[in-house]
């Protein structure tokens, strides 16, 4: 397959991948001048029209997505009896990869990447498309960190009879949801489970459920009560445990009830992790309320309170009973007329903890401290900090979180140590100037300093070689961050005309040839794709080139468009059935059975032969009997469907 170049445009470069239908391997647009990725059918299937119609049916279920989330579709195709798909390329990893690296993942991380799932199935869910199939190894991390959720192969719209229950599971057992572990309906709250289970394994490093076999863990999702993730990782955020666990209900109602909802709610918590995720009653909207502070004298606490920038990284433990507060604000006085009695017996020098022999304390408002300035109000209270540096946007040196919480209560006998994350600062690179480099070497120049290539222009122009640089969107010598993106003008040289490509998608096929046309391009391979739908009859639904780009004028533009058909099914023979059995045997079939008399009698002859095909919602007219008739003659007169 190396060196195979598909529809005298894409050069496969190398393998990257394997899944139980089909291979992916990447591959070069000598057309764009850009890598895809394509998904190619084994062969073992090419005569199975299950399978072909089901790797078809991934293209056309994304190819409806447009979301920077969603890996995207450009084209699907059919050449050296291959059957292919083409889609964008993501240079990166996959979240399971990133899992096995980091452990047990920072939850400021794993709320990132929640976020960006949620918001790749508010955009299928909205568009009716079922993932099916949410699992850390179908979520790609691109080099910059975004998210991009791929593989729909399992994808199915929610309109479509084919998401009912069946005799076979589809899913990945460590990651599927209790209906699809019985083979029931599914739907967007089944994705929501999914994901639950994919933040609980960012958070504690490992799965909620796992046995020897897959039957076995599919029925621990039916049967077993997950162990809350904050019982194994004691620094997530309680609201972040509360998300979890609500999406990894048992019983779909008691979940999220769509993708917006813990989108809101993780987004919340993404910005103030001391939110508290309050669900009232099963029937209620989810909520979140921040947790009641405690108030004090202190000046630390005053100027703490008042910078709200350090406000978002406060991780306190959860207290949303009413009768805490009290007792809270109590403790908190007593604590500090402890602490001054104690600060007054010592002299207020040295260490005062050992001096006063009070052996518990409060751990002090650091975050937002510098690390020495928290060092040292630690010490005072007979405390050692622990150092773990972070990447954070915040200054170099900065704590953005600690451990045990701020306003914890510890005994020093007992507790010595504070753990703190300390910020690395942002790193900046200096722009480089690439104008007038050859556009090869401008590339390699930006991507070798961290810095991404974005959008390449291609304009005519006398003065400047062709594929030499004409201008950069960032200006040489300022500072930038790792992973900004510099677009690029490059010169073709002069005399070659240029046009953009169009929109395609969603006209009728003779409106997007036309469109073609007047673009002053060509009309390239065109597939039809089979639909029950008749409003989506001859419409286009990919393009081979995506809309807006540009291109020399006479490129090939390629068109995938539906052709409607009829849903067809073979007429069964019901001479001899009583009435009652046959409109069972054809409303499975959905037929409709026209009749005289009772449900007992017997069918004597139908309308239809054996075997022909008609459309469903046809009607069958029969001529029936009383069972212990001798002869009779029950026509039956009906009109046609």
């Amino acid at each position: 397959m190396i060196g195979t170049i598909l529809d005298n445009r894409y050069e496969i470069v190398e393998k990257i991948g394997e899944g139980g239908m089909a291979e992916v391997y990447k591959a070069k647009c000598n057309l764009l001048q850009r890598y895809v990725a394509i998904k190619v059918l084994k062969s073992q299937f090419y005569e199975n029209e299950e399978f072909v119609e089901k790797f078809k049916d991934e293209a056309l279920a994304i190819a409806v997505l447009s979301h920077d989330n969603i890996v995207n579709i450009y084209d699907i195709g059919n050449d050296k009896n291959l059957i292919y798909i083409i889609m964008e390329y993501v240079e990166g990893t996959n979240l399971k990869n990133f899992i096995k690296e980091a452990g047990v993942m920072n939850y400021d991380k794993a709320l990132d990447i929640s976020v960006q799932i949620a918001s790749a199935l508010k955009c299928a869910h909205g568009k009716n498309i079922i993932h099916r199939d949410i699992k850390p190894h179908n979520i790609l991390i691109t080099t910059e960190g975004n998210v991009k959720v791929a593989d729909f192969g399992i994808a199915k719209a929610t309109t479509s009879s084919t998401i009912t229950n069946s005799d076979r599971i589809v899913g990945s057992a460590h990651y599927i949801s209790p209906e699809q572990a019985k083979g029931n309906v599914v739907d967007c709250k089944t994705d929501i489970y999914s994901l639950g289970v994919v933040m609980y394994e960012m958070v504690t490093g490992k799965v909620p459920f796992n046995a020897d076999s897959p039957i076995a863990v599919a029925l621990k999702h039916i049967q077993e009560d997950v162990e809350p993730p904050i019982n194994i990782n004691k620094n997530i955020p309680n609201a972040l445990n509360n998300i979890i666990l609500k999406s990894l209900e048992k019983e779909k109602f008691k979940r999220y009830h769509t993708a917006s909802e813990i989108l809101n709610d993780l987004i919340k918590v993404k910005n103030n992790p001391n939110y508290d995720i309050n669900f009232v009653n099963e029937d209620e909207m989810t909520r979140i309320i921040p947790i009641v502070k405690n108030d004090s004298n202190f000046d630390k606490i005053k100027e703490t309170e008042k910078d709200k920038k350090f406000e978002d990284e406060f991780i306190m433990p959860q207290t949303n009973k009413k009768k805490i507060i009290l007792g809270t604000i109590g403790v908190v006085i007593a604590a500090i007329l402890v602490f001054f009695a104690a600060y007054i017996i010592s002299g207020a020098s040295g260490n005062d903890v050992e001096k006063s022999g009070i052996q518990k304390v409060m751990i002090p408002n650091i975050v937002g401290m510098q690390s020495e300035e928290a060092k040292i109000e630690l010490e005072k209270l007979g405390l050692k900090m622990v150092i773990t540096e972070v990447e954070s946007p915040k200054e170099k040196g900065t704590i953005t979180q600690c451990y045990p919480y701020e306003g914890t209560e510890v005994d020093v006998q007992e507790v010595t140590e504070v753990k703190v994350l300390v910020s690395l600062g942002v790193e900046t690179i200096t722009v480089p100037n690439v104008v007038n480099s050859e556009i090869e070497q401008a590339k390699t120049t930006i991507q070798d300093l961290g810095l991404i290539v974005g959008k390449i222009d291609y304009v005519q122009n006398e003065t400047i070689e062709k594929n030499f640089v004409i201008s950069q969107s960032l200006n040489a010598n300022v500072e930038a961050k790792p992973g900004d993106t510099i677009d690029l003008i490059v010169s073709e040289g002069g005399g070659i005309e240029k046009t953009y490509v169009p929109n395609l998608i969603d006209k009728k096929y003779e409106e997007a040839v036309a469109l073609i046309g007047k673009a002053k391009l060509a009309l390239g391979t065109v597939n039809e794709v089979s639909t029950t739908d008749k409003e989506l009859d001859n419409k286009v639904v990919l393009q081979s080139i995506q809309s807006d780009s540009q291109v020399a004028i006479n490129t090939e533009i390629g068109l995938t468009y539906y052709v409607y058909k009829a849903d067809m099914v073979s007429v069964p023979n019901i001479v001899g059935k009583s009435i009652s059995e046959a409109k069972l045997t054809l409303d499975k079939l959905g037929l409709v059975l026209s009749f005289d008399g009772e449900n007992n009698y017997i069918i004597v002859s139908q309308n239809v032969a054996v075997n022909t095909k008609i459309e469903k919602g046809s009607t069958i007219i029969v001529e029936s009997e009383p069972e212990d008739a001798e002869s009779g003659d029950n026509a039956v007169q009906a009109t046609n469907p």
